[in-house]
């Protein structure tokens, strides 16, 4: 077995754990709707029940409790199995897809060789993955509030996305830098959405970094809908067009009510020699997360913007249920 990508292209620049190559190969599989074999010992497959046809021929049994969503299995599962249904399920969240999945046993050996081929001690590697990181592009990229502005291309592995920076005014790298790690929100960010105030974020932050004798980097989550992807993120919105609030409509989905992980970005952060920050935040999960991933932050400023009757029940919940912190 490979233990990494060099060793089938040997000028390639960035070391690639082969755990992430298969990992990646899961989720993308597991996006076009095909199972993943879990090796040859087991006999059994598992699949995102999103795409699963017979699901008659399953019951349903939770595993693990609320936030980490239920396994359809059959009749058949083992005790073994079952205990490893959170880390099934992790890798059905990072495809994006509604975080349940059928295991069922299969003697089909022309489908067992087709299929990725995963085996359970791999399966543990889900709980601490060692993502690999590469700046693929560096560009300068002039905006409306300055000229001074650079964007950079990071490619992750295993993810769906690639991740962005947005340099403004050139921090000096020496003194505690202004962050912003910004979630993604197509709603948002492109269309506008007045449900959420992302967009209105974003540009705050791009305002005060380009003022005079500021400077800053805006790191660009790729973690749609505190991670849980645009479709979920719109089947939440759909619950709460029926009355939900916006922790509730994940957890009914099966979701955590944030999904989010800054390790990437903390990756990213260490990559540009940024060690100590001033976080433009609201959140103290972002602050935590940071720290424990050994970025110090030297100051949080809060990044608050004005709440309207379409958004206040979103800020309202973020603070009273999220923990948000206060103005």
């Amino acid at each position: 077995m490979h233990d990494t990508i060099n060793n089938i292209f040997p000028n390639c620049a960035t070391v690639i754990p082969y755990q992430n190559l298969l990992i990646e190969r899961v989720l993308f599989d597991f996006r076009r709707g095909l199972p993943v074999y879990l090796d040859y010992q087991s006999g059994y497959f598992i699949k995102p029940t999103e795409f699963l046809l017979a699901s008659h021929q399953a019951y349903s049994m939770t595993i693990s409790g609320k936030e980490d969503g239920s396994v359809l299995i059959d009749n058949a599962i083992n005790e073994t199995l079952a205990q490893y249904a959170p880390h099934f399920l992790r890798l059905v969240k990072m495809s994006e897809l509604t975080p349940s999945l059928s295991v069922y046993a299969c003697d089909d050996r022309k489908l067992a060789k087709i299929v990725c081929q995963i085996d359970l001690e791999q399966i543990n590697y889900i709980e601490n993955i060692d993502y690999s990181i590469e700046k693929v592009t560096e560009t300068k990229l002039p905006i409306k509030l300055t000229e001074d502005c650079i964007l950079l291309t990071y490619r992750v592995i295993p993810c769906f996305y690639e991740y962005y920076v947005l340099i403004i005014n050139s921090p000096d790298v020496m003194q505690p830098v202004n962050l912003r790690l910004h979630a993604e929100c197509f709603t948002g960010d492109i269309l506008g959405s007045l449900r959420c105030d992302c967009q209105p974020q974003l540009y705050k932050a791009i305002e005060d970094f380009s003022e005079q004798g500021h400077s800053g980097v805006i790191v660009y989550v790729r973690q749609e809908g505190r991670n849980i992807g645009l479709l979920n993120k719109l089947r939440a919105y759909e619950l709460q067009n029926q009355g939900h609030d916006t922790v509730d409509a994940n957890l009914i989905l099966g979701f955590k009510l944030d999904e989010r992980d800054y390790t990437v970005a903390s990756l990213i952060l260490k990559e540009m020699n940024i060690s100590k920050v001033n976080l433009l935040t609201n959140n103290p999960e972002k602050i935590q997360a940071l720290e424990k991933n050994g970025i110090e932050i030297n100051h949080r400023i809060s990044h608050y913007t004005q709440a309207h009757k379409h958004n206040k029940r979103y800020l309202d919940t973020k603070r009273n249920k999220i923990g948000h912190l206060p103005e």
